[in-house]
């Protein structure tokens, strides 16, 4: 999802940071992508307090919760977040993001769901331009079952 948001930043004409941390993904532990989205060039490439914060398991939200600001919209799956400790003052988005892409056939597209919820709530980027940075940064195979999960997430 970091990807595929930080390509569409760049299509849209905007400047986009991306920091990712994937290497203990393989044994449990959370994948954690920082994005900064300016329409200026980014003299700082990390995130001190998100704007946004999409957090797709339990132990993600549990580790990373504590950088959000009280004015951070915070995104949840509903199906692997279940114990949020904070009152996110009606700026929480919870959905079952895992159940939908299970019901469209796409049950690793989870993320794909939530990006397109994001999408939808702010706005910051158009749902065409993602859709052509997922056909140019995804895997030919993955293609349409992400772009109907993006769609089914926007739309929700």
């Amino acid at each position: 999802m970091g990807n595929i948001i930080g390509a569409a930043a760049t299509l849209h004409g905007m400047f986009a940071t991306q920091v990712s941390t994937y290497g203990s993904a393989q044994r449990g532990l959370p994948v954690h992508t920082e994005i900064v989205i300016s329409d200026r060039p980014i003299k700082f490439a990390f995130v001190r307090k998100p704007d946004f914060f999409i957090v797709m398991s339990q132990q993600g939200f549990n580790e990373f919760s504590r950088r959000m600001s009280e004015d951070t919209l915070v995104f949840t799956d509903l199906d692997h977040v279940k114990d949020i400790k904070l009152d996110c003052q009606g700026k929480c988005i919870s959905l079952p993001a895992s159940e939908i892409a299970k019901e469209i056939g796409n049950p690793i597209g989870a993320n794909f769901v939530m990006l397109g919820k994001f999408l939808s709530t702010t706005d910051i980027i158009p749902l065409k331009i993602v859709e052509e940075a997922i056909m140019h940064n995804t895997p030919e195979k993955f293609i349409k079952k992400n772009l109907e999960a993006v769609r089914k997430g926007n739309t929700i």
